[in-house]
């Protein structure tokens, strides 16, 4: 994304499902993941 000089991104609007596979039950550290690795691209959550 970097090369094609993309700077901002959305991540995780559409997967509530993953972050929340079974009512009260929370998974968020594929986000944190995503989030650490931005290489200089701004993520809006």
């Amino acid at each position: 994304m970097k090369q094609a000089h993309i700077n901002f991104v959305r991540v995780g609007e559409f997967a509530w499902s993953a972050m929340e596979p079974q009512e009260g039950e929370f998974h968020f550290e594929w986000l944190r993941q995503a989030v650490r690795r931005r290489n200089g691209i701004t993520s809006q959550l």
